[in-house]
């Protein structure tokens, strides 16, 4: 199965669960990257484990830029039939990516 997506979207997420999440754990962690696929709709997503929510509001001061550029990277070439979401339930960060499958963009 082949798709295309907009440059610069999973690198970013890559860069960002390392700096944002991993660096600062002592114990280290790992990235996950998974992806499916559910009819015509491919979902990917990237996981890291973060520090706590309290000690990441004290030490982080970054302001979101990637997701926002990837909303919009998103949202011009696949309109409302993409979506980016995050899930950040305490010691874990998820990034999602839902959009349709194609083989060129739009």
């Amino acid at each position: 199965m082949q798709s295309r997506i907009p440059s610069l979207t999973i690198q970013p997420l890559l860069e960002n669960a390392i700096y944002h999440g991993i660096e600062g754990l002592p114990e280290g962690g790992e990235v996950l990257i998974r992806g499916r696929r559910d009819g015509d709709l491919l979902s990917i997503s990237v996981a890291n484990p973060v520090e706590s929510i309290s000690r990441r509001r004290k030490s982080n001061s970054h302001h979101g830029m990637a997701l926002k550029n990837i909303r919009q990277r998103f949202a011009m070439a696949y309109g409302q039939r993409a979506t980016v979401s995050t899930d950040d339930s305490g010691r874990r960060f998820a990034v999602n990516l839902t959009f349709p499958n194609s083989e060129s963009l739009e």
